[in-house]
Protein backbone atom coordinates (compact mmCIF):
# COMPACT_ATOMS: atom_id res chain seq x y z
CA UNK A 1 0.00 0.00 0.00
CA UNK A 2 1.45 3.26 -0.82
CA UNK A 3 0.47 4.75 2.13
CA UNK A 4 2.38 2.46 4.15
CA UNK A 5 5.86 3.38 1.65
CA UNK A 6 4.75 6.75 2.21
CA UNK A 7 5.09 6.42 5.90
CA UNK A 8 8.37 4.90 6.00
CA UNK A 9 10.17 7.45 3.65
CA UNK A 10 8.81 9.99 5.79
CA UNK A 11 9.64 8.29 8.93
CA UNK A 12 13.37 8.12 7.76
CA UNK A 13 13.69 11.62 6.50
CA UNK A 14 12.02 12.71 10.05
CA UNK A 15 13.89 10.33 12.34
CA UNK A 16 16.82 12.32 12.86
CA UNK A 17 14.79 15.40 14.04
CA UNK A 18 12.14 14.14 15.94
CA UNK A 19 11.87 15.79 19.11
CA UNK A 20 8.71 16.30 21.58
CA UNK A 21 7.24 19.68 21.04
CA UNK A 22 4.70 21.36 22.79
CA UNK A 23 2.00 20.64 20.16
CA UNK A 24 0.30 16.62 19.78
CA UNK A 25 -1.46 15.69 17.14
CA UNK A 26 -4.71 13.16 19.28
CA UNK A 27 -5.91 10.11 16.82
CA UNK A 28 -9.25 9.80 15.66
CA UNK A 29 -11.95 7.77 17.15
CA UNK A 30 -11.59 8.87 20.31
CA UNK A 31 -8.43 7.07 20.98
CA UNK A 32 -5.19 8.05 23.15
CA UNK A 33 -1.96 7.37 21.87
CA UNK A 34 -0.36 4.21 24.22
CA UNK A 35 -3.60 3.15 24.95
CA UNK A 36 -4.75 -0.51 24.78
CA UNK A 37 -5.88 -2.51 22.20
CA UNK A 38 -8.95 -3.74 24.37
CA UNK A 39 -10.29 -0.50 23.87
CA UNK A 40 -10.98 -1.13 20.24
CA UNK A 41 -11.60 -4.81 21.20
CA UNK A 42 -14.93 -3.47 23.59
CA UNK A 43 -15.76 -0.84 20.69
CA UNK A 44 -15.68 -3.70 18.00
CA UNK A 45 -17.81 -6.13 20.33
CA UNK A 46 -20.11 -3.46 21.27
CA UNK A 47 -21.36 -2.84 17.59
CA UNK A 48 -21.19 -5.99 16.58
CA UNK A 49 -18.27 -5.26 14.32
CA UNK A 50 -15.81 -7.62 12.50
CA UNK A 51 -12.44 -8.30 14.27
CA UNK A 52 -9.27 -9.36 12.58
CA UNK A 53 -6.08 -9.41 14.92
CA UNK A 54 -2.47 -9.78 13.24
CA UNK A 55 1.04 -10.22 14.49
CA UNK A 56 3.32 -9.30 12.02
CA UNK A 57 5.80 -12.03 11.79
CA UNK A 58 9.54 -11.54 13.53
CA UNK A 59 8.15 -8.78 15.62
CA UNK A 60 6.29 -10.34 18.45
CA UNK A 61 5.72 -6.86 20.15
CA UNK A 62 4.38 -5.50 17.52
CA UNK A 63 0.41 -6.41 16.93
CA UNK A 64 -2.36 -4.54 14.69
CA UNK A 65 -6.16 -4.96 15.19
CA UNK A 66 -8.30 -4.44 11.69
CA UNK A 67 -12.02 -3.32 12.35
CA UNK A 68 -14.68 -3.01 9.70
CA UNK A 69 -18.16 -3.87 9.44
CA UNK A 70 -19.85 -5.78 7.22
CA UNK A 71 -22.93 -3.61 6.68
CA UNK A 72 -20.73 -0.79 5.08
CA UNK A 73 -19.64 2.42 7.37
CA UNK A 74 -18.31 1.84 10.87
CA UNK A 75 -20.54 3.44 13.55
CA UNK A 76 -21.56 7.62 13.11
CA UNK A 77 -18.51 7.57 10.82
CA UNK A 78 -17.96 7.37 6.92
CA UNK A 79 -14.98 5.25 6.74
CA UNK A 80 -15.78 1.14 6.10
CA UNK A 81 -12.45 0.27 7.91
CA UNK A 82 -10.48 1.32 11.15
CA UNK A 83 -6.84 0.15 11.82
CA UNK A 84 -4.79 0.54 15.14
CA UNK A 85 -1.05 -0.45 15.46
CA UNK A 86 0.24 -1.17 18.80
CA UNK A 87 3.70 -2.08 20.25
CA UNK A 88 4.21 -3.04 23.91
CA UNK A 89 0.15 -3.41 23.55
CA UNK A 90 0.80 0.49 23.34
CA UNK A 91 -1.11 2.50 20.45
CA UNK A 92 1.06 4.60 17.80
CA UNK A 93 -0.97 4.17 14.35
CA UNK A 94 -4.21 4.84 13.22
CA UNK A 95 -5.27 3.99 9.90
CA UNK A 96 -8.88 4.90 8.32
CA UNK A 97 -9.87 3.49 5.22
CA UNK A 98 -12.51 4.64 3.05
CA UNK A 99 -14.32 2.88 0.30
CA UNK A 100 -17.65 4.03 -0.39
CA UNK A 101 -19.18 0.96 -1.86
CA UNK A 102 -21.62 2.04 -4.57
CA UNK A 103 -20.51 5.18 -5.25
CA UNK A 104 -18.82 6.49 -7.87
CA UNK A 105 -15.41 7.79 -8.40
CA UNK A 106 -16.48 11.54 -8.53
CA UNK A 107 -18.56 11.28 -5.15
CA UNK A 108 -15.37 9.59 -3.81
CA UNK A 109 -12.92 12.47 -5.22
CA UNK A 110 -15.21 14.95 -3.77
CA UNK A 111 -14.61 13.22 -0.21
CA UNK A 112 -11.29 12.87 -0.88
CA UNK A 113 -10.87 16.88 -1.69
CA UNK A 114 -13.12 18.44 1.31
CA UNK A 115 -10.85 15.69 4.05
CA UNK A 116 -7.67 17.34 2.62
CA UNK A 117 -8.43 20.61 2.91
CA UNK A 118 -10.05 20.00 6.84
CA UNK A 119 -6.95 18.41 7.61
CA UNK A 120 -4.67 21.21 5.95
CA UNK A 121 -7.33 23.85 7.15
CA UNK A 122 -6.63 22.44 11.01
CA UNK A 123 -2.84 21.66 10.66
CA UNK A 124 -0.87 23.12 7.44
CA UNK A 125 -0.53 22.46 4.11
CA UNK A 126 0.11 18.71 2.74
CA UNK A 127 3.27 18.41 1.04
CA UNK A 128 3.17 15.50 -2.08
CA UNK A 129 4.72 12.13 -0.92
CA UNK A 130 4.97 10.06 -4.64
CA UNK A 131 2.92 9.08 -7.48
CA UNK A 132 3.01 5.97 -8.86
CA UNK A 133 1.20 3.94 -11.44
CA UNK A 134 1.00 0.15 -12.36
CA UNK A 135 -0.79 -1.33 -15.49
CA UNK A 136 -1.12 -5.25 -15.69
CA UNK A 137 -3.48 -7.58 -16.83
CA UNK A 138 -5.05 -4.41 -18.50
CA UNK A 139 -5.92 -3.18 -14.71
CA UNK A 140 -4.74 0.63 -14.09
CA UNK A 141 -3.75 1.27 -10.71
CA UNK A 142 -2.60 4.67 -9.92
CA UNK A 143 -2.19 5.65 -5.79
CA UNK A 144 -0.98 9.31 -4.95
CA UNK A 145 0.08 10.35 -1.71
CA UNK A 146 0.86 13.51 0.28
CA UNK A 147 1.72 13.90 4.40
CA UNK A 148 2.08 16.71 7.23
CA UNK A 149 4.10 16.90 10.09
CA UNK A 150 1.19 18.74 12.58
CA UNK A 151 4.03 18.50 15.43
CA UNK A 152 7.23 17.46 16.14
CA UNK A 153 7.02 13.51 16.05
CA UNK A 154 3.78 13.15 14.74
CA UNK A 155 3.02 12.53 11.13
CA UNK A 156 -0.47 12.32 8.80
CA UNK A 157 -0.66 10.55 5.37
CA UNK A 158 -3.13 10.91 2.97
CA UNK A 159 -3.30 8.52 -0.11
CA UNK A 160 -5.53 7.19 -2.74
CA UNK A 161 -5.85 4.57 -5.04
CA UNK A 162 -7.70 4.79 -8.58
CA UNK A 163 -8.54 0.92 -9.87
CA UNK A 164 -9.77 1.22 -13.89
CA UNK A 165 -10.60 -1.64 -15.75
CA UNK A 166 -9.14 -0.61 -19.30
CA UNK A 167 -11.33 -3.32 -21.65
CA UNK A 168 -14.75 -2.54 -19.46
CA UNK A 169 -13.94 0.89 -18.63
CA UNK A 170 -15.06 0.49 -14.92
CA UNK A 171 -13.12 2.77 -12.14
CA UNK A 172 -13.16 2.48 -8.57
CA UNK A 173 -11.37 4.99 -5.74
CA UNK A 174 -10.27 4.47 -2.40
CA UNK A 175 -8.39 6.55 0.08
CA UNK A 176 -6.32 5.97 3.56
CA UNK A 177 -5.64 8.44 6.17
CA UNK A 178 -3.25 7.61 8.66
CA UNK A 179 -1.88 9.53 11.82
CA UNK A 180 1.08 8.36 13.92
CA UNK A 181 2.78 8.79 17.08
CA UNK A 182 6.41 8.55 16.40
CA UNK A 183 6.71 9.33 20.07
CA UNK A 184 5.20 5.71 20.79
CA UNK A 185 6.18 3.89 18.22
CA UNK A 186 9.94 3.79 18.89
CA UNK A 187 10.96 2.17 22.41
CA UNK A 188 12.75 4.07 24.93
CA UNK A 189 16.08 4.85 25.57
CA UNK A 190 17.29 1.86 27.52
CA UNK A 191 18.80 3.19 31.20
CA UNK A 192 22.69 2.39 31.39
CA UNK A 193 23.38 0.82 34.50
CA UNK A 194 23.95 3.51 37.47
CA UNK A 195 22.73 6.27 35.39
CA UNK A 196 20.34 8.73 36.85
CA UNK A 197 16.72 8.91 35.34
CA UNK A 198 16.19 13.08 33.86
CA UNK A 199 14.81 15.04 36.35
CA UNK A 200 14.43 18.18 37.88
CA UNK A 201 18.11 19.68 38.69
CA UNK A 202 19.32 18.28 42.01
CA UNK A 203 19.20 21.12 44.90
CA UNK A 204 22.45 22.24 46.16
Amino acid sequence: MLARLVLALVLALFSSSIARGSGELAPPFGLEWGGSPQRLADWSERFELDLLVKTPGGNPEQSVLMISSSKGALPGHEATSLEGRFREARLYEVGVHYTYPGRGTDFVEARFVKLKRLLARKYREFRLSGRQKDVKDGISTTSEAYHLEPAPGFLIVLARTVVVDQKRGDKAMRFSVVYRSEHHATPPPVQTAGALPDGPPVQE
